[in-house]
């Protein structure tokens, strides 16, 4: 198990390096010029030019990326072209409100997800089987930020009330904070949950179908202990696959939904270097997101040899 572990985050670091190269060639492939964005109302091109020069953007982009390489590695991602503030210091701003969302939802998505799927199945073609699959469904149909904007408006125009807009943090105000959070987090969890409930549904019923668990049954074990001991573990180890690739897919869905509610998180932040063309916070804000999807992606891994002791990482 070390020895996979350190395999593991021994290729992290290329991955990082190679993504960082693609992610640098493509931010500067955008269509528009961050040097026309700011100077829109001047049409000098003395003026542009002499610009370009101080922000570092008239040498070639391999000299560009080797700039920037040496000072990455020296801990610095470098400035904002347009705030002027650390990249590094946006980031940590930004990125607990992306963390916090992303969790909150994941957990709603496991707790509906887990739940209904298992009693789906232990029911299948009774009335809470039936439910259930419409509820998933339901959740498959419906893109989050459509649901978002709906969780917005209909209770703005029934009950006249508004989720909060100014971001309160966690530990300033716990009751306020999860008040602002929990419609996004509804909002982006419930279209993941559909995808894991409709998979533990079906895990779960051929994990019934194996002759062990008839085995069991015969042998008289009661009911609990063969729905948590042995049905619910087996069927867990495929939906911990796909929960551990939403986990990835939180990061970008926060984008549409942090605009929505008004969030200051790293999806909103990234969205606004993409409008304004701020390379150095957009390539930062990439690299933090490559960096805990490889992390994600190792804890998923780790967690199948928890699951099921026959998996043996090495």
């Amino acid at each position: 198990m070390r020895t996979y572990v350190l395999r593991r985050i021994t290729l992290i670091i290329p991955t990082i390096f190679l993504v960082s190269i693609v992610v640098f060639a493509l931010i500067r492939a955008i269509p528009g010029d961050v040097v026309t964005l700011m100077l829109q109302d001047s049409k000098d091109p003395q003026q542009a030019e002499q610009l370009r020069q101080q922000l570092g953007l008239d040498k070639p982009v391999v000299v560009q990326y080797g700039i920037w390489l040496g000072h990455a590695l020296q801990g610095d991602l470098g400035t904002s072209l347009w705030t002027k503030n650390s990249v590094v210091g946006e980031i940590s701003r930004a990125l607990p409100v992306t963390l916090e969302l992303a969790i909150i939802s994941m957990l709603i998505a496991s707790l509906l997800a887990i739940p209904f799927g298992l009693i789906s199945a232990l029911m299948q073609n009774r009335f809470p089987d039936y439910l259930v699959r419409i509820i998933s469904i339901t959740g498959l149909s419906i893109p989050n930020f459509w649901l978002g904007t709906l969780l917005i408006m209909l209770p703005a125009i029934w009950f006249r009330w508004s989720p909060p807009t100014t971001y309160v943090s966690i530990f300033a105000d716990p009751v306020q904070n999860l008040k602002q959070f929990m419609l996004p987090s509804l909002a982006l969890g419930y279209g993941f949950s559909a995808i894991t409930m409709r998979l533990m549904r079906s895990e779960t019923l051929e994990v019934m179908r194996q002759d062990y668990i008839r085995t069991a049954q015969a042998k008289g074990l009661a009911s609990r202990a063969l729905v948590i001991r042995h049905i619910l573990r087996n069927a867990l180890i495929p939906v911990i696959t796909v929960m551990g690739a939403q986990a990835r897919l939180f990061l970008g869905g926060a984008v549409l939904i942090e605009q929505i509610f008004l969030l200051p998180g790293l999806g909103r932040l990234t969205l606004w270097a993409i409008q304004v063309r701020d390379y150095p916070q957009l390539q930062a804000n990439i690299l933090i997101i490559v960096i805990i999807t490889l992390l994600l992606n190792l804890l998923t891994d780790l967690s199948y040899g928890w699951l099921d002791p026959r998996v043996r990482l090495a």
